[in-house]
């Protein structure tokens, strides 16, 4: 209620006591007495109904609004894009756009805030900011304020991404000469709970039932714009499964009836004040009572998702390059015992690195040639040396040859041809 207003009222009864006691007051006609009426038929109520209702879920999701009534999903299940609805005849969603100031929401972004990005329950000032508008509603107002004011449609509110919802139905604003006022609206839903997806059933619809109150209210020729009463509103909790908290900062209710629905959908507490984290969530927002047509929204668009990078695997590091081998001279043959055609013989070969220091090891080839005639004798090279058992030998004169194979470090080499004379 304006100063202005109430000023008048207090001025206008004086006025009537006084020509009262001096008998001046007679008896008015119904003309004069009705005070001046505007008829209202192009009215629109916006309402967020509180952050709460734009904020995350503890289960990932988030709460919104949706227009017009919702049908029976038939469980306590999460909500499909069939399921939502942005506009429903005189009733439309609005939030506020990541690059306009409002813009009628989709599927995509109804749990994304004006910045883009998604609600979390872990933050109360984290909210969507989307509300209802309620369009062409009818009625009238007096000069003294009052008024009342009705609309034709449905919005609901779901919670948990839809697992829990309720439909508010034909809204009624009425305001009293002394500036108290009421919103009143039929409310349905379906009985479910937060603790127990397996209970769902229909609710009794229940009539005019007070969804908001004001206090100091007017309706002037702009409308008005007033919270509804919440801070430091008691309520009768028994037989509540949470009981309301009556301290802190954000302690407070919506109207009894309300909260006294809300019970049986399985969102009680979020409408009260329960010592939780999201209490500074709960507090009732903003009424907006305008005149005239509602301006023509666009709608949202959904986010451009950029896809994450395909992370693709470090080539594989080349194999670090072989060693270059140490040139190996060439072996060297010394027989210690020449064989015969009744015993065998002994030679030591020597194989001798380029590398100073180094000691070639590996197998190395003896070969034994006389004519058509080969024999051969594999020997393992040690620390340089090798013995290498002559085989018998028929009489005459052989060639001998080392054929060493090399190593990881020592590159092969081949003797030049040795004498063996056998007896």
């Amino acid at each position: 209620m304006s100063l202005t207003t109430r000023a008048r009222r207090g001025l206008a009864g004086t006025l009537a006591t006084a020509l009262a006691a001096g008998g001046l007051l007679g008896l008015a006609s119904p003309s004069q007495a009705d005070p001046d009426v505007t008829p209202v038929t192009n009215a629109s109520l916006t309402w967020n109904l509180n952050d709460e209702q734009g904020g995350g879920a503890f289960n990932g999701s988030c709460n919104f609004l949706s227009a017009g009534k919702a049908g029976d999903t038939g469980s306590s299940r999460a909500w499909t894009k069939t399921e939502y609805t942005p506009i429903a005849g005189n009733v439309r969603i609005e939030k506020p756009g990541r690059t306009t100031p409002w813009v009628t929401p989709i599927w995509e972004t109804r749990c994304i805030d004006r910045s883009g990005k998604t609600v979390t329950a872990s933050s109360a000032a984290s909210t969507t900011e989307n509300r209802v508008r309620l369009s062409a509603g009818e009625g009238s107002y007096a000069a003294d304020g009052s008024g009342t004011i009705s609309w034709t449609g449905s919005f609901t509110s779901a919670f948990y991404g839809g697992m829990t919802y309720w439909t508010a139905t034909d809204p009624t604003l009425t305001v009293a000469a002394d500036g108290v006022a009421t919103l009143t609206a039929d409310l349905s839903g379906y009985g479910a709970s937060m603790t127990d997806t397996s209970l769902w059933a229909p609710l009794q619809t229940r009539n005019d039932q007070v969804i908001a109150s004001f206090a100091g209210v007017d309706i002037t020729a702009t409308g008005f714009t007033a919270a509804p009463q919440y801070a430091g509103v008691d309520i009768d909790d028994t037989g509540y499964a949470t009981p309301q908290v009556k301290t802190g900062s954000s302690w407070g209710s919506f109207p009894q009836q309300f909260v006294d629905f809300q019970q049986a959908t399985g969102q009680s507490s979020y409408w009260y004040s329960s010592g939780g984290q999201r209490d500074a969530a709960k507090p009732a927002g903003p009424v907006a009572l305008t005149f005239g047509t509602p301006e023509v929204l666009p709608v949202d668009t959904a986010p451009v998702v950029t896809p994450a990078p395909v992370p693709v695997p470090a080539p594989a590091p080349a194999p670090p390059a072989a060693p270059a081998k140490a040139s190996t001279k060439k072996p060297t043959v010394k027989v210690s015992k020449r064989p015969t055609t009744k015993k065998a013989g002994k030679a030591t070969i020597t194989v001798t690195s380029a590398a100073p220091g180094a000691k070639p090891s590996g197998k190395a080839k003896v070969t034994l040639t006389k004519g058509k005639t080969k024999k051969t004798v594999t020997v393992t090279v040690k620390n340089g040396k090798a013995t290498v058992k002559l085989p018998k030998l028929k009489k005459g004169t052989w060639k001998l040859k080392v054929s060493y194979a090399g190593s990881a470090t020592q590159s092969p080499a081949t003797s030049k041809a040795y004498t063996v004379k056998s007896k």
